[in-house]
């Protein structure tokens, strides 16, 4: 299971600019592989997990490189 990110976070551990990382979340969240929830630490703020569906759908798209996801969600 992959651990909960902020879009910040997700934004610096992909070098993207937060405007790139908001639209694509945005399609990500619509597909319904992305579900963002409230920051248990901090309620006025979201942080981001993957779905089943978007679980699945990474670990397809990486194939036999399953090892980088756990380094981009942890």
């Amino acid at each position: 299971r992959f651990d909960q990110i902020s879009a910040k976070a997700l934004s610096d551990k992909m070098a993207m600019d937060q405007v790139a990382i908001s639209r694509a979340l945005q399609k990500c969240v619509a597909r319904k592989l992305v579900r963002e929830i409230v920051n248990p630490k901090d309620r006025r703020s979201k942080v981001l997990t993957l779905t089943a569906a978007g679980e699945a759908f990474l670990l397809a798209f990486l194939g036999s490189r399953h090892d980088v996801a756990p380094s981009i969600f942890n």
